[in-house]
């Protein structure tokens, strides 16, 4: 009598449902573990890939979302050291709608948070700093910095050397990148306050106002317009220019007070070439 072959259990229909999305369980609870413990060094790794490596978050400690870390600025490649902001910036993540946003302090110089929120798109992202509430606009005060930070930018500072107080302030200020350009838009005020140099005899040289001012909605092509002012002191400052492509193009002149134009003669010959008494000031 021929013999039956035997055949495997079939797998129930009602099985195969239900093992998918166990699987799919697995794999978003992976995702969300993943981005509730994303070390902050990823962070970290992020901010010196949209900078360029000049803005650096080093001995980062934490998470994406609530840590801190050690700020370095640096001018690029090849430009020897960077310069260690200081104390630690510390921030926390958390929604605004839809949109991420992180929450910076840093106690040794900004007095109140500042809140840069993302907002993200295709193959572009774009960077809000505000004060930390829920408009992502308006008035922000980006911290009173020591000085000597402007050595990691670079010729012509590394060798003035300066010392003194930069204070910063944003005015719907944002940033955005796209195909690997950065632009600014509102406006970045920069007040050089009671400013020193190693190559000058006299205790301080004067505060000085540096306005960058993005385009104008519907400016295609335009770069944000930079203004040098003098607020007082001795060392007489001015000028204009463009940041075009991430590059500066700014001509200006220096002159010295009737009064300390023989202890400043020796700077006005770094600063540019002189045509009387008066240096003029070339960038770019």
């Amino acid at each position: 009598m021929p013999q039956r072959t035997a055949r495997a259990p079939r797998q129930s229909r009602t099985g195969r449902p239900a093992l998918r999305w166990a699987w799919v369980g697995g794999l978003l609870g992976l995702l969300v573990g993943v981005m509730i413990w994303a070390p902050a060094s990823w962070l970290g790794a992020a901010v010196a890939q949209a900078s360029g490596g000049r803005v650096i978050w080093a001995a980062t400690e934490g998470s994406v979302w609530r840590g801190s870390a050690t700020v370095l600025l640096s001018a690029g490649a090849g430009s020897g050291a960077p310069v260690v902001l200081p104390g630690r910036l510390s921030w926390s993540s958390h929604w605004r709608g839809l949109l991420p946003a992180l929450v910076l302090r840093q106690d040794c110089c900004m007095a109140q948070p500042v809140q840069a929120l993302l907002v993200p798109g295709w193959r572009q992202w774009q960077l809000r700093l505000s004060p930390d509430d829920a408009s992502g606009r308006g008035a922000a005060d980006l911290g009173d910095w020591p000085a000597t930070w402007l050595a990691a930018l670079g010729t012509p500072w590394n060798t003035l050397a300066p010392s003194g107080r930069v204070r910063l302030q944003g005015q719907d200020l944002s940033l955005s990148g796209h195909n690997g350009t950065v632009a600014l838009s509102g406006q970045l005020q920069a007040d050089f306050l009671h400013m020193a140099s190693r190559l000058s005899t006299l205790p301080e040289l004067g505060s000085y106002r540096l306005t960058v001012q993005g385009p104008q909605s519907g400016a295609a092509g335009a770069g944000p317009q930079v203004t040098l002012t003098t607020l007082d002191g001795a060392l007489r400052l001015q000028g204009q220019g463009q940041l075009q492509g991430g590059r500066l193009r700014f001509q200006g002149q220096a002159s010295a007070a009737p009064d300390r134009a023989g202890a400043l003669d020796n700077l006005l010959n770094i600063l540019g070439r002189r045509q009387g008494a008066v240096a003029l000031l070339s960038v770019g």
